[in-house]
């Protein structure tokens, strides 16, 4: 009887594990679901801007989109300046964590 009793106690402290596990997941689709319909339908209107270059590549002209930003093509080279630049602006210690700063993370 004594095991009986506690594999009912043990079904029971399962089942309040998953009904919360549950209730935890239903609750964060309907967030997600919430948030979804608070977005726009086209969340980003991304007209062009016009660049011109030269036979070798060299940027001879470009003119900027109708909502006033600067969208250049993709290129693989970024130069060294540039990169050290958004690394000095944006986070001092880029080259020595590997993609989350751990002390800036602690401090927020």
């Amino acid at each position: 009887m004594r095991k009986f009793l506690d594999n009912i106690t043990a079904g029971l402290k399962w089942f309040a594990k998953t009904r919360l596990r549950l209730a935890g997941s239903i609750i964060a689709l309907l967030l997600l679901l919430g948030f979804s319909f608070c977005l726009p339908r086209q969340l980003f209107d991304a007209p062009t801007s016009y660049v011109l270059n030269d036979s070798d590549g060299a940027l001879m002209g470009a003119s900027i989109a109708s909502d006033g930003q600067w969208r250049f093509p993709y290129n693989e080279d970024v130069p060294d300046k540039f990169k050290q630049c958004i690394i000095t602006f944006e986070d001092k210690r880029f080259e020595q964590h590997f993609g989350i700063d751990p002390w800036l993370s602690a401090g927020r």
